[in-house]
Parts: C-alpha cells; sequence; structure tokens
C-alpha cells in the first residue's frame, strides 16, 4: 500500500479511535518487566536514531522480551539492529490484508501481557490506539504540543516539537523510563562486529540517491547524480562506486548510470534490488566515502562508516543528525524559508518540486567531496547555501 494512503487512513480514523484509548487512571512504572512492545511503522533510518534508547532498554531489563510491531519496510532495519527478540511486521499490501494482520499481531501482543508499551511514531494516531489495544501495562510515547488529546493515551508522555532534536526526545524517554544511556560509541561497536566487511579493489564510494515514499521532497535530481559521478570518477581513476536502493529504485539507478560516460560508467555498479540491507551496510562500512541524501542509508554510514558527505534542503539536519564523534562529515545544506517542509506542512510551497534541492550543484559536491577526503581527522562541517 502506498504510504500516502497510510497516512491519510491515519488522518482520517486517527481522532476518532483515540476515543477509546484515553487513561483514566496513570500508571506507575513497572519495576519487574518480562514483556516490552515497542510500536515503529514508519522509518527505517528512525529506528537506528533509536537505536542508543532501545539498547538501554535492553540493558535496564536484561530478562525481558522486546518485542517490535511495525511495517515491512522497517522490519530489516530493526533485524540488522540486531536488539528485539521478536519482530512482528504488518502487512501493508491493501486494505484489507493491512487490517486482518494488524488486528492479528495486536491479539498476539496482547496475549503477551507487556508490563512496558513504547510508542516511538509521533505523528501516527492509529500507533496510539494499537498501542492500547496491545494491552501494554505502562503506556510511554509522545505527543505533538497541537494534539494533546494523545496525551491522555499515555502513562508518561513526553511534548514532541516537530523542530526539535529526534534524538534528544529519544534520549529524554529513556530517562524517564529509568534506563541509562549507552556510550556513544557502543552501538556502532555492535553493529560493525556483526557486519562483514567486502573485499573491495581499490577505495569505495557509495552513493545512496533513493528515499523511502514517506517524501521524495528528499531526493536530488538523477541527472546531478550523474554529473557528480562522472566528475569525482574523471579526478579519481583508481576508485570505484557502488549505487544502493531498494528493487523499486533499480530503474532510477540506470538513469543515473546512463548520465554517465560510458567508460566511467564502468567503474559502476547498482546494488539496488541486488544487495540485501546486511549487504549494504557492509559495503558502507568497507568504503571510503558515502554520499548521500536524508535517508535511512545515511543514518546506517553515520552508525557504521567514516567519511560521510549528505546534503539537504526539505528536511533539517540539526533535528535528525545525533552527533558522531568518529565521523569526518560534511552536511550541505539548502536555507529555504519554507524549508523544513516535511512534517511540518501537509503540502509543500512548490508543490513537490523540491526546489530547494535544485539549488544544489554537482560541482558543489564534488568540491565538499575533495575537501572531505583530506581531512584526516573526525570533524563536522556545515555547508549553508541560500535559495537564488
Amino acid at each position: 500500500m502506498h504510504t500516502e494512503w497510510l497516512l491519510r487512513i491515519d488522518r482520517r480514523l486517527g481522532g476518532l479511535l483515540l476515543l477509546f484509548c484515553r487513561r483514566w487512571r496513570r500508571r506507575t512504572l513497572p519495576t519487574a518487566v518480562r514483556t516490552i512492545l515497542v510500536f515503529k511503522f514508519m522509518g527505517g533510518g528512525s529506528i537506528t536514531v533509536a537505536g542508543p534508547l532501545l539498547l538501554a532498554l535492553r540493558r535496564r531489563h536484561p530478562g525481558a522480551r522486546l518485542v517490535l510491531v511495525c511495517t515491512s519496510q522497517v522490519a530489516p532495519h530493526a533485524e540488522l539492529l540486531g536488539l528485539f527478540d521478536r519482530i512482528e511486521a504488518v502487512e501493508d499490501r491493501g486494505v484489507f490484508r493491512l487490517a486482518l494482520s494488524l488486528a492479528s499481531i495486536l491479539y498476539r501482543c496482547r496475549r503477551m501481557r507487556p508490563e512496558l508499551s513504547v510508542n516511538l511514531e509521533v505523528y501516527s494516531r492509529v500507533a496510539v490506539f494499537c498501542g492500547a489495544l496491545a494491552g501494554g501495562r505502562f503506556r510511554s510515547g509522545f505527543y505533538l504540543e497541537e494534539e494533546t488529546p494523545v496525551r491522555g493515551c499515555y502513562d508518561m508522555a513526553l511534548p514532541f516539537a516537530r523542530r526539535g532534536r529526534v534524538y534528544e526526545y529519544y534520549d529524554a524517554l529513556a530517562g524517564k523510563l529509568e534506563s541509562p544511556l549507552p556510550e556513544p560509541e557502543e552501538l556502532r561497536e555492535r553493529i560493525c562486529s556483526e557486519v562483514p566487511v567486502p573485499t573491495v579493489g581499490g577505495p569505495l564510494l557509495v552513493a545512496a540517491p533513493f528515499c523511502s515514499a514517506l517524501s521524495f521532497l528528499r531526493r536530488w535530481d538523477f541527472l546531478s547524480w550523474g554529473k557528480f559521478l562522472t566528475e569525482f570518477l574523471t579526478a579519481h581513476p583508481e576508485w570505484r562506486v557502488l549505487v544502493i536502493g531498494g528493487l523499486k529504485d533499480a530503474g532510477h539507478a540506470r538513469e543515473i548510470l546512463a548520465a554517465v560516460p560510458p567508460k566511467l560508467a564502468e567503474r559502476i555498479s547498482s546494488g539496488c534490488g541486488r544487495l540485501s540491507l546486511r549487504e549494504s551496510v557492509a559495503a558502507i562500512h568497507g568504503s571510503a566515502l558515502f554520499v548521500g541524501i536524508d535517508s535511512a542509508p545515511l543514518h546506517w554510514a553515520r552508525l557504521t562508516g567514516r567519511r560521510v558527505l549528505s546534503f539537504w534542503g526539505a528536511t533539517e539536519p540539526d533535528l535528525l543528525l545525533r552527533p558522531s564523534p568518529w565521523l569526518a562529515e560534511t552536511v550541505i545544506r539548502v536555507e529555504a524559508p519554507c524549508s523544513p517542509c516535511v512534517h511540518s506542512v501537509e503540502r509543500s510551497r512548490c508543490s513537490g518540486r523540491a526546489a530547494c534541492m535544485a539549488e544544489i550543484s554537482p560541482e558543489r559536491v564534488f568540491t565538499e567531496a575533495e575537501r572531505l577526503l583530506r581531512r584526516p581527522e573526525p570533524c563536522l562541517c556545515r555547508v549553508a547555501l541560500s535559495m537564488k
């Protein structure tokens, strides 16, 4: 089912469903926990941002089962994190199958009699209803400042500002649940130890041009990708490039390769639909440079990579990028008066044309990539571009 339809269902049904979720009597945080339910339906990258919180819960309750309820989009990312004992993925191919699958999963969750329920979905009212239906004895989560009715559905709720740092809210929730956060590099070391580094002949650039259907406004023009890769491969004859993405991105990957001269295109391979998420993350871990937009691969690159270059327009990097002291990183940000628009407005001012991303030139990306490769030490460089 298209993400747009899922969001539409959530908007239309969510308000009604909240009427059945209200907590009339607040409960205290349990000390003995055997089962923890976590809800995260959208955003594969978000589950990695929540990684420290999940690891904190795992260590606070070492004997408890950690169960995730998610969609098929999130499930591979959650599996790669390796923190969950059980992953219940909702089938979202059609309304009937979605409803039947979700009802079956919530019934199984209710039979587990979970002591603790953690809802990581901020923008979904249906997720709040699912948490209530699953029967968590102590419910925790977030509520948007303009949606106070959601607050009454939890035993413990944190206010969430649309322009607040996501990772700080996750960390605050860990504190409220009395779960001390791990050291910054602990999750990275855990993931890297589980991901084998592939053998690559020569330095490798991993490019991640694609994102989920949650918002295509994050994309950079495919012709611009072709021009950047052409310039980069011309300047670095010993390098190879791997383009990563899902099966649905394979056609767009061919568009990018078609924009590169045939001789240079021989040094580019596409992993779209060919490599699993684990294999793609392994390639990122073994690469010398990662270049991408705001997407799940970017969050994996920041967790497992060494040098990362990203560019932003419709979303705000300061809200999503957790400080990573091991990284040499460059963040290119287009400062538009209407940005960030993702999660902030129903419809973008540019009607979905991603005008802000069009302000980023291939030449500028190449220049910043060259500067990043010359930096020997971990650092963060921010590049601000203004709309013309």
